[in-house]
């Protein structure tokens, strides 16, 4: 789980030598608003705004990237959480 907010991006890349699935969701935090713009963008360019609570899955090439970004000016008060799964981190 990644809790992001303000105007914030992260960006994941497939390090394998074969492509992976990844799986995930993005989902209000308790407490807090939702982010005003929630989207992530592919290598290709392809931008797609996620609803929250819904699971998505992409497939990604041998070192293909996706950027996951956040627009909110209320960085106090609203965040989201990207949540994934299986995924490790390295």
């Amino acid at each position: 789980m990644i809790a992001v907010s303000g105007d914030s991006s992260f960006t994941l890349k497939n390090t394998h030598n074969h492509s992976v699935r990844l799986v995930f969701f993005c989902e209000k935090i308790i407490g807090f608003g939702s982010c005003l713009s929630t989207y992530f963008i592919r290598e290709n360019g392809e931008k797609f705004s996620p609803e929250l609570q819904s699971l998505y899955y992409v497939d990604l090439v041998s070192n293909e990237e996706i950027q996951f970004c956040t627009k909110e000016l209320d960085v106090e008060g609203k965040r989201i959480r990207w949540v994934f799964d299986n995924l490790r981190l390295i």
